[in-house]
């Protein structure tokens, strides 16, 4: 069967050596050679692609072997690309030639010389000369002078061309790998334009197998491209294997291979372009799997593309990519806007075809989102002729925020053509009503609308006057909470509600209540409004309000999270989504979205927070066309944009959402838009623009006429202008608007925003060395954030909260230490911020515990340092450490001797920086690098050890209370000046806090006394292979499991099948001591962090294993020492979440917060046979009668250090006995 794909690229794909380069030098010379017709029509036919395969490979073999012919078909080439210049061409052969030669370096070229040649010879145009005679006699005097100069022109371009050719370098195999890709393709398989290709088009069908590459072109393409970016991976070989990636869909290779070109090059538009192109393509991939995904990617993809218009504005790669960029963001008016401007600048290319296409669907699907009246008129069609389902549409999509436009029509209706005696006419409209309050009953079980036909069906002449009234004074109420004047708006809604109970119309009574709750949240009294909604929400479930009752959630969730009750704000958004789901409500449901984002933004869990967004603002199209809803899902999408740095995108949407603000009218939206885009634009560097723009909104706030409101809005204002004013560094301006927004929130019923006003104002404080207020604004702050911690129940939440707040904790512990110098309080603030979560759930329990994480059962308050170091043992010292922005803190505390306090100017970046590099190098069993991680060994005990060794004992154990990147340090491995390690010089174990390790402490204490121990040893464990690959059984850890048994006289052994999950938990209770040797897998979380165990066939695969989150569920009344034996059980480098001040959140976390006092487990991914072996040592001698002292920690020191200077040279790299740490609290057993 023959292909009619297009063929390679002649010349530049299939060329041999000696037709690599241009015959320029017969332009004008080799024109006049003659061709047969029949000859020229097949090289014509060649090079636009409109052979076959077969006759492609004849032709190719030609070229290869007949230089005249190779010769003829250059000529022919030359030819069309003048043909193309002087538009003596079909479109179809501009097409084709685009595609497959113009797209190409070397065809631009061609294109480029042969249109400057043109314009060069037309400027130099001779006089004109008379008549020539058929004859070819002149008739005037000027024709010899003529035919002189046309002669030397004709000369000077052969000479020309030879110059050019001479100059010309020989193509690249760059050039031929992407002439080979362009040709592969009839239509191009991704949406976006890449600048190294030129023009394919899309496919016009699903499933157009001309989207399916010509192999042979592409493993061409592959070989050409891959072979250069290997062998000279520089900015064109880089940009080239990218190009091809994302032709192939590759496209999370083509954003690899293009970053790192982009590297190179930051300011290269055409690579800016591309690469922005393939975050765009990757954007629309996620896109495809859920509505919530790819927002960063899209952002990225902006950052990028206006990068590459910054550097070159008339790119048009970059424009196209920009207005196709902004359709998928949902930046309509800014996606019109770029259409057009692309089409000003290339209006008859394949492009501006697709972009007119673009414009044109814009424009259209503008128009055809329904009104109002739209969605009015549309069920009343329906009604007419029957159709259910078009009925239920239309009135699914009238429930705006103030209720069903359809319902509130008809009912408006029947009052006025009843009361005006028009029999006929109100009985249509309450029929309609009646039909709309039969389908909400049938679809989602409301009865509100059946309720409204019944009061108004049966009510006397007095009744309907009574409603009549009543609905006009909620018509006045409604317009006065528009503009923003609450007061006035709550007294009518009073009045109106007390009508409506008086005409016994109960349901429109709740939604006057309704009403009256959201007038008092918008007055800031959550308290207030959520007395009403809690009742409302009971009462419309008795009645069976079912819309009305999710409204009711919907506000409880806003009052809560201004109360900042964020646990039951989330609570009730949850009600609400399943209210809505249940009802088959597409608004409630982007409305839920929309709170769920905003409490993961106030809990600081952006990436969740900007996903919500996404799936709200992909969703808009669904629901009733209410101005509000999209003011609201475009406002808030900018917010977790900006925290997660893409502040060009968060600009542009609140840019969108201030042109949807205006349209509402409503002056709070428009005031909190013109902040919010400050904001935003403070961000991008852009000053100037920012603080007009908060000007402008101070404007605003002071024009609304309600005293609430425009207090609210203004406090919102001015907490902005000092996030602005502190960027600029203008700390005096900042301290003072702080100040004013502190003072608006501080208020009994109103607390938003407040905490984030304090932090402000300290931070601002600071930067200039202090002021007056600054001791009761961090107390002030730091209560706050204990309130806070109080109302956040869930782990997740709240650590997720806590570790991005612990700016306040630094700021306050750094100015106490080195402004104040108050070593002890600066201390305290220091443990108020860490493992809060695991202490919480040591001391005080927990209500639940699952794939979320602990739900808290109270809050813990830490120890102060007077408090906490009578009940440190005595042998031990803590070494606790604050890496903080610009310094490094290290105390030292013990029972009895005085706090010791040290810093060094080494700073949390550098200092992770420097960690990372040395965990990385001894990390691994490769022995290269060894010299390098010994200097940096040595630099790290200087700067971790070196200062406080003065005030340590040479028998105390060191507790190493490490923080941020130092949790992934073995300290162990360390190198002294001597040359000896760390773990030569001390005993070391580790502890999350001081607090925490108090807490292990004292659980140990309860389990102490002579008894012998029971050992539960577990190894070898018969997983699930083909749920868990690539892991393997592990007949070490089987050996492991049977050797550790052995050391105890009272043992347990599982192996294999009987390793399982039933039976661990089964016997756990029974033991004091559990050894586990099987494969660990660091989960996306922490909870979901695992360790394999066997299961049963049929089984599925996730139950069998024990998951972190199950650790508390298991009975460890009796349990002294835990032992992971798996690959990092303590939290490995780069895996899981790690929440900065809750220490590494990790499987070992788990057995500690249930109150284990010793738990060893690792730091990466370690050697079975070495591990083997150092636990079995390890076990060996904690039951022998050889260690002295705290019998676990010496034993573990005696073990690693056996290891360290045993026969086995290659055991003594910290990689194979520095990855264990001993965790806990201090214990005699």
């Amino acid at each position: 069967m023959e292909s009619k794909g297009l063929p390679d690229r002649p010349i530049l794909v299939i060329t041999s050596a000696k037709l690599s380069y241009r015959n320029r030098d017969r332009r004008g010379v080799i024109r006049f050679m003659a061709l047969e017709q029949n000859e020229e029509e097949s090289i014509r036919k060649y090079l636009l692609g409109d052979f076959s395969e077969d006759e492609v490979q004849n032709i190719e073999e030609r070229i290869m072997s007949d230089n005249s012919f190779a010769e003829q078909v250059l000529l022919v080439e030359d030819s069309l690309v003048e043909d193309y210049v002087d538009g003596r061409l079909e479109s179809r052969e501009c097409r084709k030639l685009e595609v497959l030669l113009l797209s190409t370096p070397q065809g631009s070229e061609d294109l480029r010389l042969t249109s400057a040649l043109r314009e060069y010879a037309r400027r130099s145009t001779p006089p004109a000369v008379g008549d020539i005679e058929s004859g070819g006699r002149s008739t005037s005097p000027g024709f010899a002078q003529a035919r002189l100069w046309l002669t030397a022109a004709a000369l000077l371009l052969i000479g020309c061309g030879i110059a050019l050719w001479r100059a010309l370098p020989r193509q690249s195999n760059i050039d031929k790998g992407l002439a080979a890709l362009a040709s592969a393709f009839e239509k191009r398989p991704i949406s976006v334009r890449i600048t190294a290709l030129g023009y394919l088009p899309r496919p016009d069908t699903r499933g157009d197998d001309r989207t399916i590459p010509n192999q042979r072109r592409l493993e061409q393409a592959r070989g050409l491209l891959a072979t250069e970016a290997a062998d000279r991976p520089d900015v064109k070989s880089l940009r080239a294997l990218g190009s091809l990636y994302l032709m192939e869909r590759r496209v999370d290779d083509a954003i690899k291979q293009l970053d790192e070109a982009q590297k190179l090059a930051p300011d290269d538009a055409q690579l800016c372009n591309d690469l922005g192109a393939a975050y765009l393509e990757k954007a629309n991939e996620l896109q495809k799997e859920s509505s919530s995904k790819g927002a960063e990617e899209l952002s990225s993809a902006l950052e990028f593309i206006d990068r590459a218009l910054k550097v070159d504005p008339a790119s048009p790669p970059a424009r196209f990519n920009r207005a196709l960029l902004h359709e998928s963001m949902k930046l309509t008016v800014k996606a019109k806007e770029d259409w057009q401007d692309f089409l000003n600048i290339d209006s008859v290319s394949g492009w501006a075809d697709e972009a007119r296409e673009h414009l044109k669907a814009l424009q259209d699907s503008g128009s055809k989102r329904p009104t109002e009246q739209d969605l009015i008129d549309h069920f009343l069609a329906s009604h007419e002729r029957g159709d259910a389902e078009a009925s239920w549409w239309a009135l699914n999509h009238s429930r705006f925020g103030d209720g069903n436009r359809i319902v509130q029509n008809l009912a408006a209706a029947y009052l006025d053509l009843k009361t005006a005696g028009k029999e006929t006419e109100s009985q249509h409209r309450i029929d309609c009503l009646s039909y709309a309050g039969q389908l909400e009953k049938d679809r989602g079980g409301d009865q509100f609308t059946a309720s409204l036909v019944r009061v108004y069906g049966n009510a006397t002449a007095d009744a309907l006057a009574l409603l009549s009234r009543a609905n006009k004074l909620l018509e006045r109420a409604n317009a006065s909470y528009r503009q923003a004047r609450g007061g006035e708006a709550i007294s009518l809604y009073i009045r109106a509600r007390e009508l409506f109970v008086k005409a016994g119309d109960d349901g429109e009574a709740q939604y006057v209540s309704y009403r009256l709750g959201h007038c008092y949240l918008n007055r800031s009294k959550p308290k207030d409004s959520l007395l009403i909604f809690e009742q409302l929400a009971g009462s419309c479930d008795r009645a069976g309000y079912r819309w009305l009752r999710a409204q009711a959630f919907y506000a409880m969730a806003i009052a809560q999270l201004s109360l900042n009750n964020h646990q039951q704000a989330l609570v009730d958004t949850g009600k609400f989504l399943d209210l809505s789901q249940q009802i088959q409500d597409q608004t409630g449901c982007v409305k839920a979205w929309e709170q769920f984002a905003q409490e993961y933004l106030i809990l600081n869990n952006f990436k969740m927070s900007l996903a919500l967004h996404q799936q709200s603002l992909a969703n808009l199209d669904d629901c009733a066309p209410e101005p509000m809803l999209k003011w609201r899902t475009y406002f808030y999408i900018a917010l977790p944009l900006h925290e997660l740095g893409f502040n060009r995108a968060a600009a542009e949407y609140e840019e969108e959402a201030l042109h949807l603000a205006w349209e509402t009218k409503r002056k709070d939206a428009i005031c909190r838009t013109y902040v919010n885009l400050g904001l935003m634009m403070g961000a991008n560097g852009e000053q100037e623009q920012a603080l007009e723009n908060v000007a402008k909104a101070v404007d605003v706030a002071q024009s609304i006429s309600g005293s609430d409101e425009r207090l609210q809005n203004s406090a919102y204002a001015s907490l902005q202008a000092g996030h602005l004013y502190r960027q600029a560094s203008d700390f005096q301006h900042a301290m003072v608007s702080y100040g004013r927004a502190s003072k608006l929130y501080d208020r009994p019923d109103y607390r938003a925003f407040e905490y984030a006003a304090l932090k402000g104002k300290i931070a601002s404080c600071v930067a200039i060395g202090g002021c007056p207020s600054i001791e009761k604004d961090i107390e002030r702050a730091m209560a706050l954030s204990e309130r806070y911690r109080a109302r956040i129940t869930e782990e997740r939440n709240r650590d997720r909260f806590f570790d991005l707040e612990q700016d306040l904790y630094d700021i306050a512990v750094d100015f106490q230490f080195s402004t104040a110098s108050n070593w002890e309080r600066a201390f305290d603030y220091f443990e108020r911020s860490r493992s809060r979560s695991m202490c919480d759930a040591a001391r005080n329990g927990v209500e639940r515990y699952g794939i979320e994480g602990a739900r808290f059962a109270a809050t813990y308050r830490p120890l102060r340092l007077a408090l906490l170091k009578p009940q440190l043992p005595r042998g031990v010292q803590i070494i606790e450490y604050a890496a903080l922005k610009n310094r490094l803190i290290a105390w030292v505390v013990s029972r009895d001797k005085s706090l010791q306090a040290y810093s060094s100017d080494l700073g949390a970046a550098e200092l992770s920086k420097t960690a990372t590099e040395y965990i990385n190098l001894i990390s691994h069993e490769s022995t290269s690098g060894q010299e390098q991680a010994a200097k940096i060994g040595s630099f790290l005990y200087q700067a971790l050890i070196g200062k406080v060794e003065p005030a340590l004992d040479r028998d105390s154990v060191l507790c190493i209370v490490p923080d941020r990147a130092l949790n992934y340090v073995p300290f162990a491995a360390l190198i002294a000046p001597s040359g000896e390690y760390l773990i030569q010089k001390h005993a070391l174990m580790y502890s999350p806090s001081a607090n925490m390790f108090v807490i292990s402490t004292n659980a140990a204490r309860l389990k102490e006394g002579p008894k012998s121990e029971t050992v539960l040893s577990i190894g070898n464990p018969a997983f699930n292979r083909a749920a868990f690959k690539p892991f393997e059984y592990l007949a070490s850890t089987g050996i492991e499991a049977q050797r550790v048994a052995a050391c105890y006289q009272r043992r347990l052994c599982l192996r294999e099948g009987e390793a399982s999950k039933a039976k661990l938990a089964s016997l756990i209770g029974k033991v004091e001591v559990v050894n586990l040797a099987t494969h660990a897998i660091d989960g996306k979380d922490s909870a979901d962090s695992k360790l394999l165990l066997a299961g049963q066939a049929g089984d599925d695969a996730e139950s069998t294993a024990l998951h972190a989150y199950e650790v508390s569920s298991l009975n460890l009344r009796r349990i002294r020492l835990v032992s992971l034996s798996a690959c990092g059980t303590a939290g490995e480098l780069s895996e899981g979440e790690h929440y900065s001040r809750d220490g590494i959140v990790s499987l070992s976390h788990s057995f500690l917060a249930a109150r284990t006092p010793l738990v060893i487990a690792s730091l990466w991914a370690v050697n079975s046979n070495s591990t083997t072996d150092l636990m079995v040592s390890f076990h060996k001698l904690r039951t022998g009668r050889s260690v002295k002292g705290p019998r676990t920690i010496e034993a573990f020191r005696r073990a690693q250090l056996e290891m360290l200077t045993g026969p086995d040279e290659r055991f003594r790299a910290p990689y194979y006995w520095a990855p264990f740490i001993l965790s806990g609290g201090y214990a005699s057993f």
